[in-house]
């Protein structure tokens, strides 16, 4: 309510202003007819048809250069798979694998990791080898009959001294 009263109230126009004001030509703002508004209407259909040909024209591009983009992507990164491969002969081109710049980094580096472990190994056994090749012989161990020992030479030669032995067996 408070707005209202401080607002003045405009009474409607009376009927009969109106009727003067359309006498007049040129006072009352023209209303456009049917035929101007289907002719705006079918103006901005030409112009939406414009922009829609145009953004379909824009997103064809769009996806020439996307696969022309991905396509190059693809050739360098198989450039870069092939120069880390020609770094190393001892890498095997199935260690070296992926699709992006990252990938192919990780696999070459744990790649590298792998041939490296093994070429320690190896020179490590090749020294160890070699230490065992150049070491003095041990002596060599005295030679033992295969099969029963042989006999000892010390059977009694009298029978009297066969006895004495056979007791002594028996009281030990």
């Amino acid at each position: 309510m408070e707005d209202a009263a401080r607002e003045p109230a405009v009474p409607p126009p009376a009927h009969d202003t109106l009727e003067r004001q359309e006498s007049v030509p040129g006072t009352l703002a023209q209303e456009p007819t049917i035929e101007a508004l289907q002719a705006e209407i079918e103006q901005a259909r030409l112009e939406r048809d414009h922009a829609t040909r145009q953004v379909n024209a824009f997103e064809a591009e769009r996806e020439t250069l996307v696969a022309a983009n991905e396509a190059a992507r693809r050739a360098l990164a198989g450039r870069l798979r092939e120069s880390f491969l020609a770094t190393d002969s001892a890498l095997d081109p199935g260690m070296v694998q992926g699709e992006t710049l990252e990938e192919l980094e990780a696999s070459f580096a744990s790649a590298q990791a792998l041939v490296a472990r093994v070429r320690e190994s190896v020179l490590s056994e090749i020294a160890l080898r070699e230490q065992e090749r150049t070491r003095p012989a041990a002596p060599a161990a005295p030679l033992v009959p295969a099969g029963a020992p042989g006999r000892t030479r010390t059977s009694p030669s009298s029978p009297l001294e066969k006895i004495r032995l056979g007791l002594a067996g028996l009281a030990s």
